[in-house]
């Protein structure tokens, strides 16, 4: 014998469950894509400091990851992200040895890492270029972090490793003392527009 189907009409408690349902469904994913983007910031040992760029043109998209213990800004907005020498292990050590500083154009500002010498009270500061491997611009800073000094297009090559010595000494003057020393790659003083006098901004 042929039973005759009719459609059911969803009850009040059908529909707070369906609802509750499509609410949980909602939830679960935000979660998903919560711990996704956890796991790749995670991945990228973010720390203070470090700046993402996402540039697209018609062929390529480039990230750009800087690294540093802080930032330095100048009057046109120019980044200088900022890697610490505080001790004296860290200052002795510096940049020898190390691959040349990386440097991005982000609209008309331009974005470069650095190093920034730390010294415990204003002083005559003294540098080589032992074991380097690129050119520097070398900038001396006040308490205030006004510039006082800027030695452009230091050699790597000053530095005599035979004789354990270097043919050039790089200082700032007696009567202008120095508390920090910022190293950049050579040339990007000059394109940053930065002279004596300038306050760096530090962030």
């Amino acid at each position: 014998m042929a039973h005759l189907r009719t459609k059911r009409k969803l009850s009040s408690p059908n529909i707070g469950r369906l609802i509750l349902s499509i609410v949980f469904v909602f939830i679960i994913i935000g979660f998903i894509v919560s711990l996704s983007n956890f796991t790749k910031n995670k991945n990228l040992n973010l720390t203070f400091g470090q700046k993402i760029f996402n540039t697209s043109s018609a062929t390529t998209e480039e990230t750009w990851i800087l690294r540093g213990d802080g930032l330095l800004l100048a009057d046109d907005g120019h980044e200088i992200f900022i890697e610490l020498a505080k001790t004296k292990e860290e200052r002795e050590q510096g940049l020898s040895g190390k691959e040349k500083l990386k440097v991005y154009n982000h609209g008309e500002v331009l974005v470069t890492e650095g190093m920034l010498f730390v010294f415990e009270n204003p002083d005559v500061l003294s540098f080589w270029m032992k074991d380097m491997n690129f050119d520097l611009d070398m900038i001396w800073l006040d308490e205030d972090y006004r510039i006082i000094k800027i030695a452009e297009d230091a050699k790597a090559s000053s530095y005599d490793s035979q004789n354990q010595g270097s043919s050039q000494i790089f200082a700032n003057d007696v009567d202008s003392k120095a508390k920090y020393l910022l190293e950049i790659n050579s040339g990007i003083a000059k394109k940053m527009d930065l002279k004596v006098g300038d306050i760096l901004r530090l962030q």
